[in-house]
């Protein structure tokens, strides 16, 4: 769908922090930049929308009338840019929490509620190649997990409603397929388990005599995935040459267990461990780990960090009520060449 496209980039002699950082960024993924990098927020607004009203739109909402400059783009208008540009856009399907604030502001400034969209630019001089550009931003500033990279274009227009779900049963045919292609099954379905995993499912279906569905292979890989079932922290680890058999229970669980402090009311049995604090109350005390996926999807994985704390704290005895959270974060060595860091 056709769209309104509303620019706001920062004014010409001042500073552009996001540009700053992106040039800094892909400078450091090995893309040669000699000029700066100038950054664009782009918005998209649903066609209904008269100029009038995108115009004050913008100016009273979305721009800072002290820093920004803005430029307004009609729907079919011909937008494409005049420098070399990488536009970010979150891929179809994605949660776009800002488009989600913008729609709420236009309701809330008494305008038509029409379908947004966001979207990040960047732009820099002609002599850097569109394949170098494209592979620095991959690297450096975009997420291809939930990000889709254009270079030298904007989005066509408004995110389209998706396609039509689709409910049938889908029975998939695994009875016959080898390691490889098992695996090859679960890396281009999602599910995240290996080679060995996707055996041990084949077996099971296999005794059960039918091929699974397609929901039951889903379900198997949520609820044996390393978010539900932690099996780095529970399974063998190979350390200074000797292997741990369930690293939570020989390290944590068993310190816990050996002090047998009284003040300890429950640990490991329920959603939070629960500790005395005088005669009448206790401490619920909930602990989340989110390395991966939050390597991956870091917004992502922090919301869900913190939203599995607060569930797990109400949902602890007969419920508790949460008072305060803590974070911790722990980094790789910052001086680390881009080359060196682990794929994902």
């Amino acid at each position: 769908m056709e769209a309104w496209r509303v620019e706001l980039a920062t004014m010409e002699g001042r500073p552009d922090p996001a540009g700053s950082a992106a040039l800094a960024a892909l400078s450091g993924a090995g893309l040669e930049i000699s000029g700066g990098v100038r950054s664009r927020r782009g918005f998209l607004l649903g066609p209904e929308l008269a100029r009038e009203q995108v115009e004050s739109f913008a100016t009273e909402v979305l721009a800072d009338p002290v820093t920004d400059e803005i430029t307004i783009f009609a729907p079919g208008e011909d937008a494409r840019p005049s420098r070399r540009r990488v536009t970010i856009a979150p891929l179809p399907g994605v949660t776009d929490p800002v488009a989600r604030s913008v729609a709420k502001a236009l309701t809330d400034a008494d305008l038509p509620a029409v379908a947004t969209g966001t979207y990040t630019a960047f732009e820099t001089e002609d002599g850097v190649s569109a394949e170098a550009l494209a592979e620095a931003a991959l690297a450096a500033v975009a997420n291809d997990a939930i990000e889709q990279v254009r270079i030298d274009e904007i989005p066509p227009g408004l995110p389209g409603a998706g396609q039509e779900p689709n409910l049938d049963i889908q029975e998939v045919s695994i009875s016959k397929l080898d390691g490889e292609g098992l695996f090859a099954l679960s890396k281009d379905g999602g599910l995240a388990l290996n080679e060995q995993e996707m055996l041990v499912v084949q077996k099971h279906f296999r005794e059960a005599a039918r091929e699974p569905t397609r929901l039951e292979l889903e379900t198997i890989a949520q609820t044996w995935s390393e978010h539900c079932k932690h099996k780095t922290l529970t399974g063998l680890i190979r350390f200074n040459g000797e292997i741990v058999d369930n690293l939570l229970r020989s390290t944590i669980a068993k310190v816990t267990t050996d002090l047998d402090r009284d003040f300890c009311i429950s640990v490991f049995k329920d959603n939070a461990g629960i500790i005395a604090f005088d005669d009448e109350d206790a401490l619920c005390i909930k602990v989340e780990t989110h390395n991966h996926p939050s390597a991956i999807e870091p917004f992502g994985g922090a919301a869900t960090g913190i939203g599995g704390v607060i569930r797990d704290v109400l949902g602890t005895g007969l419920g508790a009520r949460p008072v305060a959270s803590t974070d911790v974060f722990c980094f790789a060595p910052l001086d680390m060449p881009a080359a060196g860091i682990p794929k994902g």
